[in-house]
């Protein structure tokens, strides 16, 4: 702070109008002016800008200009983004502009087809708990709560009931016990071979 008067009272002498400049208060005794420019008044953070009204510095926010991590809001905070075009990540490609963060979606419109927006994400189902929820189908019963995608399994017993005699959840699929979780392709399983996506595929006869 001492340093700014320093050079605020040397700017107005080296001006040749503050004659008096205070060295404690940065004030000129006899004018009272605290600025004869913009450049006299010291930096106010990044989303701000200042100007020099009447002799002292003033502070007004630069709404919706750049910042470090996006944009500035019209209360002067550094946000992610303040409109659709501060998101420039295409998975993320809509401002929450009450949250003031990139997000994947606000509308089921912005989603691809079988999926509908959850939260800002396009997702496949979700709780049924939840708003009645949008269940999966016989295949992938199970609505991950990670992504909101439907899946075999995210847990041990939902693969009780497969066929296999001996099975795990691995990677959101059932899968034989054995052909998991080192590379073990063409391994023998306990109901045939290991294949790639880690079922234990019947070996034809």
């Amino acid at each position: 702070m001492r340093r700014w008067i320093a050079l605020t009272c040397a700017a107005f002498i080296a001006a040749g109008i503050a004659t008096a400049c205070n060295t404690i208060t940065g004030l000129d005794d006899i004018t009272g002016r605290e600025c004869q420019t913009a450049a006299d008044c010291p930096e106010a953070g990044e989303c701000t800008r200042v100007s020099c009204t009447e002799g002292q510095c003033a502070f007004e926010v630069a709404a919706r200009e750049p910042c470090s991590i996006g944009a500035c809001t019209a209360d002067g905070v550094c946000v992610e983004c303040v409109s659709d075009e501060g998101c420039v990540d295409e998975l993320r490609p809509v401002c929450d502009t009450e949250q003031h963060r990139c997000i994947e979606c606000n509308t089921h419109n912005g989603c691809a087809a079988g999926k509908s927006c959850r939260d800002g994400r396009c997702v496949e189902c979700w709780d049924v708990d939840q708003d009645g929820g949008m269940p999966c189908g016989v295949s992938k019963p199970i609505c991950s709560v990670i992504d909101g995608r439907c899946v075999e399994c995210d847990f041990f017993d939902h693969c009780s009931n497969q066929k296999l005699p001996d099975t795990q959840c691995w990677e959101f699929l059932c899968v034989e016990r054995n052909c998991v979780p080192t590379p073990t392709v063409g391994l023998p399983c306990m109901g045939g071979i290991c294949k790639e996506n880690g079922l234990c595929s019947p070996v034809p006869l």
